[in-house]
């Protein structure tokens, strides 16, 4: 027999609609939670087309009731769902009429294995990314899953694994063209990580075994430890903490703990928000190759605490769980996911108190992990590339972020052509890469016998077209077999020359010499001459 929960959330209804009363109050709520939004400017979510159905040619109610539903007098529930008046009222063909009521809630986020279960449906199902959540229905997730469920109001719940919710009904709003407010929560156990939406008008109640919360933030933790002791944390805005006759208000940046049967503590100042390591908010990584490159999340040590929440996630809502983790404060302040491939990535790191009191998240960082495209070069060791002639580092250009060589912005590529090493990076890179370009030159050679010595001539160009010239000092001739060489003269872009000395009588006819441009040699030359 399949068991579920380990942490139970219940959502409550504070509203009971009864009769035609009740009807009218969820017509009015729809209207005004569809004003709100086009006052917010906000983008509908479309509904699902099983929503839905299509009057026909010669459709009644009552047809339709038929075929939706199985039986005639299903129309009664066709009149409720479209604000239809009574005495069948004719239906124009093409009028889409809504066959299911508004859903309460929306899966936003599924990281399997996370199911869901409509009001009394004894079986399960998978869940899917989008799905509609109706009054009643359920959702549970499962070891190593995540969800979240996105309510009418835009409020976000963020479900870790072993959760359930279930999701009761909406409430009326006291403020007219307010949208309609999500309905009360009940913790039962576990943590709780609440969003809430920016037009909510009045507090969100939440209750737990031993208190009942008012949030009138828009971002605080509550949580239920196994011995039944709450613990509130607000990071912004305020709240109103109840428990046994007495009630706190605490502000933003401070927390309280209630354990069953008592009031509330004094709130307490909540932890400072830990500092990141490195380069603070952005880091970049730069993948040559687009080879997953090792990352370690790093953090300074928050005084008085105890031990620390970290989290690494592909998106921003830090659903996509990536890593996480919970190093103790006597331990290294860091979160190692190991080697993670290229993308954005988002982190987040709390400090937790002695009394369970996770303090105030830290500043959002940004971990770009940026594949390198590497043509005409060769990835050595890490964060190094070497090449001959030419050397091309590209990245995606939608990135907005350009390469830089030696700290000047060039774009999303970086054409190596000169010769010797290079330093290529992006703002807010961790590490640069080190470029070395390898001469690839085209050498001719020429030794002519003069008056019992040599003259040599080199023509020697770059072989890649746009090369810059080759540098001063970087054409060098070596005398092989005992021959001595004179300074070269240089002569524009492409020429010089040297006199070459055999080294004894014995070989006073022969000289050869090796010519090297920046390092490397490029040939050599041979030549006899008649002895004087």
């Amino acid at each position: 027999m399949t068991t579920y929960p380990c942490r139970s959330i219940r959502w409550s209804s504070a509203a009971r609609w009864h009769g035609h009363s009740g009807r009218a109050a969820e017509r009015l709520l729809a209207l005004g939670l569809l004003l709100a939004s086009a006052l917010a400017g906000a983008q509908e979510r479309p509904a699902a087309e099983d929503e839905f159905t299509v009057a026909q040619p010669g459709d009644t109610c009552q047809t339709i009731g038929t075929r939706v539903w199985g039986k005639t007098e299903a129309y009664r529930q066709l009149h409720e769902l479209n604000a239809l008046k009574n005495g069948h009222p004719a239906l124009v063909p093409g009028t889409r009429l809504r066959i299911k009521p508004e859903p309460e809630a929306h899966l936003t986020y599924v990281k399997p294995e996370v199911n869901t279960r409509p009001a009394q449906e004894p079986q399960w199902k998978p869940g899917k990314q989008g799905e509609a959540l109706y009054r009643l229905y359920q959702v549970n997730t499962l070891r190593g899953a995540g969800a979240e469920v996105t309510l009418k109001d835009t409020s976000k719940l963020q479900l870790r694994e072993n959760a359930l919710v279930v999701i009761y009904g909406t409430q009326q709003t006291a403020v007219p063209k307010q949208p309609a407010q999500s309905s009360g929560v009940e913790l039962v156990q576990g943590d709780l990580h609440l969003r809430l939406a920016a037009l909510r008008g009045e507090a969100l109640p939440l209750t737990t075994p031993a208190a009942k919360v008012a949030a009138n933030g828009q971002e605080l933790f509550v949580g239920v430890d196994a011995q039944r002791m709450s613990r509130v944390a607000v990071f912004n805005g305020k709240a109103q903490v109840a428990g046994k006759g007495a009630q706190v208000e605490v502000p933003g940046g401070k927390g309280t703990r209630v354990e069953p049967g008592k009031p509330p503590e004094p709130p307490r100042a909540l932890l400072a928000a830990p500092a990141w390591s490195g380069l603070g908010a952005q880091e970049v990584l730069m993948a040559l190759g687009g080879a997953p490159q090792p990352y370690a999340l790093k953090w300074q040590p928050v005084s008085g605490a105890v031990s620390y929440r970290a989290v690494l996630a592909r998106d921003e809502s830090l659903n996509e769980v990536v890593a996480e983790g919970a190093p103790e404060a006597n331990a290294a302040q860091v979160l190692d996911p190991g080697v993670l491939p290229p993308g954005r990535y988002f982190a987040r790191v709390q400090a937790v108190d002695a009394v369970g009191l996770p303090g105030m998240p830290s500043r959002p960082r940004r971990v770009e992990i940026v594949a390198v495209k590497v043509e005409r070069g060769e990835v050595g060791a890490p964060g190094q590339v070497k090449g001959r002639g030419q050397v091309k580092l590209t990245v995606d250009p939608t990135l907005g972020v350009p390469l830089r060589v030696k700290g000047k912005p060039v774009g999303p590529e970086a054409v190596l052509l000169a010769p010797g090493l290079h330093t290529v990076d992006m703002e807010g890179a961790v590490q640069p890469v080190s470029v070395e370009v390898l001469p690839d030159v085209a050498a001719q050679l020429v030794l002519k016998p003069k008056a019992g010595r040599f003259e040599l001539e080199i023509a020697a160009r770059p072989k890649e077209a746009g090369a810059p010239p080759i540098a001063d000092g970087a054409v060098q001739v070596k005398g092989l077999e005992g021959a001595s060489v004179s300074n070269l003269v240089r002569h524009g872009e492409t020429r010089w020359t040297a006199t070459v000395t055999p080294a004894s009588a014995e070989k006073k006819g022969l000289a050869v010499v090796e010519v090297w441009v920046y390092g490397e040699p490029v040939g050599r030359a041979s030549a006899t001459s008649e002895a004087d």
